[in-house]
C-alpha cells in the first residue's frame, strides 16, 4: 500500500481573498512529512489516520485567526506543535 498526500494547492483550493494559500501550502507540507514518519514507524493505517486528522485540522481552521498557529520558534514536523493556543 501507498499513502498519497497531496500538498500545498494541490492539498486544498488557495482562496486568495483571505491571503490562506502560503499558509496552506506551508503547514500542509510539514504534515504530509509527519503522516510519513508516522507510516515508517507505526504502520500505513496509522500513517493515514495521522493525514486524516491534519486534515480535518487545516479543514477546521478556515480562516488561521490569531491563536489557531502557535510562535513558529517552536515549530517541528509534528502539527501538536503548530496547531493550537498561540
Amino acid at each position: 500500500p501507498a499513502l498519497v498526500m497531496p500538498v500545498g494547492d494541490a492539498y486544498m483550493e488557495p482562496f486568495w481573498v483571505q491571503g490562506l494559500g502560503t499558509n496552506r501550502g506551508f503547514h500542509t507540507a510539514p504534515n504530509a512529512v509527519n503522516a510519513a514518519v508516522v507510516t515508517r514507524e507505526f504502520g500505513i493505517t496509522r500513517g493515514a489516520k495521522e493525514a486524516r486528522f491534519t486534515h480535518h485540522m487545516m479543514v477546521g481552521m478556515a480562516n488561521f485567526l490569531k491563536g489557531d498557529v502557535t510562535h513558529p520558534e517552536s515549530w517541528t514536523v509534528d502539527p501538536a506543535t503548530r496547531f493550537g493556543p498561540g
